[in-house]
């Protein structure tokens, strides 16, 4: 069997997923005595039993922070925009009239804590 495992049973994505796909979907806490595949929408914790996963839960914890998924994505050769976790680097950017977009929430969805930078902007803390 296929089942959907949504980061939270509310999510409107996970729901259509899973009837585009005429699946069920499951709550993170369900162990699965015969074998199942889980599309994993989002959660970021194992589910206990005989599952295989498309999207583990390890990705998705690398895939929440924002910083992480950017190394990440570095590291395997796919293109990212610039970036950097320097304050220096992101004012000379800044000072070359580049936009410089700075995060200050690191796990946060929905455009949560991004501010654009400029000389004049009062400059938070953005890791």
């Amino acid at each position: 069997m296929i089942y959907v495992r949504p980061y939270k049973m509310g999510s409107e994505s996970a729901r259509k997923l899973a009837q585009a796909l005429s699946v069920k979907r499951i709550r993170g806490d369900k162990t699965f005595i015969r074998p199942a595949t889980v599309i994993n929408w989002g959660g970021a914790l194992p589910i206990r039993g005989r599952v295989s996963y498309i999207n583990h839960p390890s990705a998705v914890n690398v895939a929440r922070n924002k910083l992480n998924t950017f190394i990440k994505l570095t590291q395997a050769g796919v293109f990212t925009p610039p970036f950097t976790t320097d304050e220096r680097v992101a004012r000379q950017w800044v000072e070359q009239d580049s936009v410089v977009y700075g995060r200050k929430y690191l796990e946060s969805s929905e455009g949560r804590g991004i501010v654009i930078l400029t000389q004049d902007s009062v400059w938070d803390r953005c890791p």
